[in-house]
Order: C-alpha cells, then structure tokens, then sequence
C-alpha cells in the first residue's frame, strides 16, 4: 500500500517557476517595521472609520503601497509577530499562543530551544552587515540572544521589559539614539517599532482622553480613540526623525497590526482578538520606499504578515530561506498569482511545542472573494462547522452560505487540508519548486507512533538513478523538539538533487523515556532508510545523518555505539551512516559532559566522544566559539580523535556563534553543501 502511494507521489512531481523578486538596491536601504498593537483593519482614517483620525499614518498610506487586503497567520500578539519574524505559520515555528497551558508539563523554555533554531529576519540581515532594534513586545526572552537582533531593550521575560514597553509610550529617545549609533558606524539598520500602542491598558495622555470624551458618550470608545491617536502621533514623531537625518529616500518603511480589537467598531463587524474572523486577523499593510514603490492604494489582491520577511529581504538581495511560506510584496508577478491564503487559530496556552494541533481551534482559508472558516470549537456565539463567507457582498460576514453551497466548500476543504491537515496518517507535500515530501509512520512503540519525513527531488525518478540521502535528527536535550526544524534545510538539500530523511523519536517530555530509548529509535531509523533506499532511489553507499545539539549526538552515537538497538528491529541492517554532518552537537556525554547525570548508568557506550572507532565515517563539525553547551575545546578533542582513528573531521568554529548558530544559517547552509560536494553526495552547481 505505501509502495503504491509513494510511486503515486512520485510519478506527480512537477516543475514551477520561482519568483523573480524585484526592488532590490544599489545601496543597502535602512529598515523601519511598524507595528500597531491590538487595532482593528478599519480603525484609521485612510481605512474609512467614520470617527477615528490618523493623520500621519493617513499620510504615510498617501506615500505607499497600501494592501487593503491584509491579513495575519493567527489573531493573537505572540504567534502573529513570531511569524513575521520567521516568514512561517505558527504551526510551523510552534509559538501557536502566548503561554504554556497553566499546571502542563511543559515550559516555556521548551518553545523558545525551538523558535531559537528557526531562520529569522533580524539574524539574516545581520549576515548582510546590518544593525537591529528590536522595542516593544518579544515573547521569547531575549531578543539579541535568540532572534539576532543587534539591539534590544534588554530581557523581555514573558512579553516584554518596562524599558521594551515604554518605548512609544514614555520616549522615542532609544530608537533616535539607536539610529544615531548606525549612521556613525556607516552601517544600515532595521528599527523594529512595536510599541504597546493602542494596547490595554488604555492610559492616554489626559489631553488625548478629553479631546475623544468629547467626540463619543461611550468611555470605553474614547479611550481606545486617544490610543489610536496616541500610536499614530508617534509614528509621525518617527517618520519626522527620519526626514531630519535626511533618511527617508534610502529607508524601506512597513506598517501592519498583530491583530485586531472589537472597541473601534462602529457596525456590526464580527470578530475579535483571538477569533479568525475579520475584526481579529485583517490588517492594512503598508510599504514606503520613495523612488522604489510607487503609491497606491490595492483593495484587490491578498497580502498577508508572512510577506514582511520575504519582502525585506529580496529588497536587500538577500537569500529568502526555502522555509519562508510569504511572497515578495514587491513582486507583481507574484501578487497577482497568489490564489489563497491561510489562517490558523488557536487556543490563548500553547498545549505541546511540537503539537499545535492539540491547541487547534479553526483554521481559514481565503480563495478570491471567499471565505471559509472551519471551527473546531465552540465560542460563545458560534458553534463548530464549516462558515463560508463572500466577503464582497458580505464583509461582516453575518451570512454563512455554507449550506447552500456544498461543492464550494468541498472545494475550499480540499485547498485547507492541501495546506495543512493536523490528522492524516499520511501526508504528501509539493513545493512550487517541486520537492516533494511525504510523511508517515516508520515505527510504533509502546502505543507510541512515530513519523518520517521523506523529501524527494523535483522530476525524481527512483528508477533511473540512485541519489545519496542524509538523515536530519532534531534536538532538544532528549527531552522535547520536532523535526519541523529541518523545514528549511531539508529542502533546499533536495532542490540541490539529495533525498533527505527527517524522522521522529521518543523524548521525555512527550514519552516519559530517557535518552537511551531517543538513541534506539534513531538507530531504527537509520536501519529503516536502509532498509527502503532500493525503492526510495537512495544509493546505500551514501547515507549520511545529521542532526543539531542532541540529534547531532544521535547521529554520532548511531556511528559509534555499539549498544541501544531494538530487539524488534532487523539487527542484520547496518545503522551506521556512511558521512556524518554535526550541528553544535552535544559529543560529550562522560563526566562533566552534556547531560551526564541522565546517562550516567550508561555513557560509556552512548557518549561519541568516547567511542570514536577506527576508519569513522567522514564528519563535518559545525559550532560556535561562545557555545556553552559544545565547548569549543570539546569540538577540537573530537576532531583530533577523529583524525588519530585515520578519519576527517572538518571543524568549522563560527566566531560569536552560540548554540543554535541563529545568525549563521547562510553560512552554515554553504558549509554543508560544500562538504557534501567534496563527498560526491552533491553535485557542483556547474555540473
């Protein structure tokens, strides 16, 4: 059955064009992101609100390009700015809410080990030489430490410092001194402006609260009016500073909202924060660029938060990582060809880092002028089921012609689970590039079932020839992570003509197993590619594995440790790969190693440090000189027993890198490519 199903999959491989980005400068441009804070699309004046007056955002909409159209991934501060941090769907970076489900077994700390490891924009301009300010909200601790931003206000904790949150409420003065320090230095900078504007508490400036008080006889609406007013005088206060440093013709400058807010509401619309109707998840976007952008205001086509990296990126002529789900807003081609796009809503507390479907509550897609909203469950005014919606006739969506229009929503459905369906035992994914993915079980333990991800080749035949594989192993300490990291990785290796392997493995905080049960699965894994490479067209002389921190130590212990392997498994099948590709791994494992304490009963056979045998498979090392859990002294010792055993190790120490190297993606990317070249499991560009 799943022989049939993969020649199936196979034989539908096609090819698309890429975008061809457009907008790129000469010279570096300066980067200003705005981001209002809880405010719904129509409540500013170029928006059409009958009451509220934005005058220098009104002016700002009158010099950009101006999507009408706008949209986010979730309703809710932390995913929404997470993804336009990451270019992904919170599903995929894992931060679905704002906290941990009160009283669960997991922490915060687990989602931010994840978040750290994905492509994020301040990381990546920093590759380019730029500066970055990070204000405001930040949900992941520490904004220089696990985004890249340059700046900060310092620790954030859970949502942000009184110094972070002050900014735009108390003083602009942080972000002109910081614009100051990037024109001394010669350098371009990115301003990251989230100020807790028009966010409760609603405390405007007495002034502000007198002006609306007299305009409206509802308190709550005045209040909320005068934080408009207040967010929208410091965004003029900011576009002024801009015009005094002589900034304005070289700055890219982009507004959107997080989410949405019911207070400003003057109809019937539906919705709020939290919901995936339009009050919570629309938003205008904006884009200034004088001389780049021309003005104009679209109320056509699609934009959507996962934009904003891509967009900012392909402008500096920066690579876009594969994993990014946005488009280049400045790509007209790709505006217009975009078809859909997807919302996904979940529960305030995050139940599971890697399970964002036990968080679930709706997921949306919008097609044209339609909208279908499929709910899990019940709010207190709208029980679960299918809500279709055409949102020009009916914008408030008040009519729901699910029921008198079945095949559209059959069609519609088929668009969502296409994109993302949390349920299916197997799973098939086609990139526009034509990687094509299926994920399904390879193994069940316990009543534990695990998963495999396979990513193919655009137009591979497995017929015609035989490709080298690498097998990705995620981190997490044994105790958490997914494999969804390799999201970016594992498709750009196979673009490049690999087949790549992601698999699942038990940890402790899912399983309640301990680390030696991770390196048992690992081990079956590898005997699983094995056992599959004929039909997979994997050539079984080149099957490398991989892995980041301690999926890097999985891969090392499948070469070395004779020990952990599943009696149920075919013990007659090598697991030991034939190259192996280390991210910051966690080598160490003996007295005063990484997680000595957990292995102590048996760490002479798990730890790879200590079991390095004769002839070892080829390595390259990956890690960063201030790595406090790879110390780079350890990375050395490995790499000279690596060499006194007759092998090759190529070290590659990255200075400032920390663990999960978040500003080094680029770099590491080229690191593996030419490795695997030099092995013969690539092909240079030019062949």
């Amino acid at each position: 059955m799943r022989s049939s199903f993969l020649s199936l999959v196979v034989s539908a491989f096609c090819v698309l064009g890429l975008n061809a980005y457009a907008g790129v400068s000469k010279a570096p441009p300066n980067i200003v992101l705005i981001i209002s804070d809880d405010q719904a699309y129509h409540d500013f004046g170029f928006m059409g609100h009958p009451v509220i007056e934005t005058p220098h955002l009104d002016k700002l909409a009158s010099e950009s390009l101006v999507f009408t159209r706008g949209y986010l991934t979730t309703a809710l501060c932390a995913p929404s700015l997470a993804s336009i941090q990451t270019g992904m769907y919170p599903h995929q970076h894992g931060w679905t809410g704002n906290d941990p489900v009160k009283g669960g077994v997991h922490t915060r700390q687990e989602w931010i080990d994840l978040y750290r490891q994905q492509p994020q924009l301040p990381a990546l301009l920093a590759e380019r030489g730029y500066l970055s300010l990070h204000t405001g909200k930040y949900w992941q601790g520490h904004p220089e430490e696990i985004s890249g931003f340059t700046d900060s206000m310092g620790p954030t904790f859970r949502n942000g410092s009184e110094a972070s949150l002050g900014v735009g409420r108390d003083t602009m003065q942080p972000i002109y001194d910081f614009i100051a320090k990037a024109q001394g230095e010669e350098k371009p900078f990115l301003v990251w402006y989230a100020p807790f504007l028009p966010h409760t508490p609603h405390t405007p400036p007495e002034r502000l609260l007198k002006k609306w008080a007299a305009r409206t006889d509802i308190d709550r609406h005045a209040k909320y009016f005068a934080m408009v007013d207040w967010l929208d005088e410091t965004c003029g206060d900011l576009m002024k500073h801009l015009d005094e440093q002589g900034l304005r013709d070289n700055t890219i400058v982009m507004f959107i909202s997080d989410n949405g807010w019911p207070h400003g509401d003057e109809g019937p619309y539906r919705g709020h924060k939290m919901s995936p109707w339009e009050q919570g998840v629309r938003t205008p976007i904006m884009i200034r660029w004088p001389g780049k952008v021309e003005p104009q205001m679209d109320e056509s086509h699609l934009a959507f938060n996962l934009d904003i990296p891509v967009t900012l990126l392909a402008a500096v002529g920066a690579a876009v990582p594969d994993v990014m789900e946005g488009i280049n807003l400045l790509d007209e081609a790709a505006v217009k060809g975009r078809d859909s796009i997807f919302i996904e809503d979940f529960n305030h507390d995050m139940a599971a880092p890697d399970q964002p479907e036990a968080s679930l509550e709706a997921r949306a897609v919008i097609s044209g002028d339609w909208k279908l909203v499929e709910l899990n469950e019940s709010t207190l005014t709208t029980a679960p089921g299918s809500y279709l919606f055409n949102l020009k006739d009916d914008p408030k969506e008040k009519i729901n012609l699910a029921g008198e229009q079945p095949q559209r929503v059959a069609e519609l459905q088929g668009k969502l689970n296409a994109w993302w369906n949390p349920t299916p035992e197997i799973q098939t994914e086609t990139r526009p590039d034509g990687v094509t993915a299926i994920t399904f079980p390879y193994k069940k333990v316990g009543g534990v079932e695990l998963a495999m991800k396979v990513w193919w080749p655009a137009n591979y035949r497995p017929i015609q020839k035989k490709l080298a594989a690498l097998v990705l192993f995620h981190g997490g300490g044994w105790s958490n992570g997914n494999m969804k990291i390799w999201g970016g990785l594992a498709p750009f290796l196979a673009k490049r003509g690999m087949v790549v392997v992601t698999p699942e493995y038990r940890v402790s905080s899912r399983h309640g197993t301990g680390p030696d049960d991770c390196l048992i699965d690992a081990k079956s894994a590898m005997r699983y590619v094995y056992e599959h490479a004929d039909q997979w067209g994997i050539d079984k002389n080149k099957i490398a594995a991989g892995g980041e921190s301690a999926g890097g130590h999985l891969a090392a212990a499948t070469a070395f440790s004779k020990g952990f392997n599943d009696p149920r498994d075919n013990l007659d099948i090598s697991c030991i790969p034939s190259a192996l590709v280390l991210y910051y791994p966690v080598i160490d494992n003996g007295p005063g190693g990484f997680g000595h304490g957990r292995v102590k009963n048996y760490w002479e056979d798990f730890s790879p440090l200590h079991n390095i045998s004769a002839n070892p498979p080829p390595t390259l090392f990956l890690t960063g000189d201030k790595d406090v859990y790879t110390p780079v002294e350890t990375a050395y010792a490995y790499q000279a027993e690596m060499e006194k055993q007759g092998g090759r190790c190529d070290l590659k120490v990255y200075k400032e890198g920390v663990h999960g190297l978040p500003k080094h993606g680029e770099v590491t990317k080229r690191d593996v490519v030419e490795f695997l070249t030099s092995l013969g499991y690539l092909k240079a560009k030019s062949e």
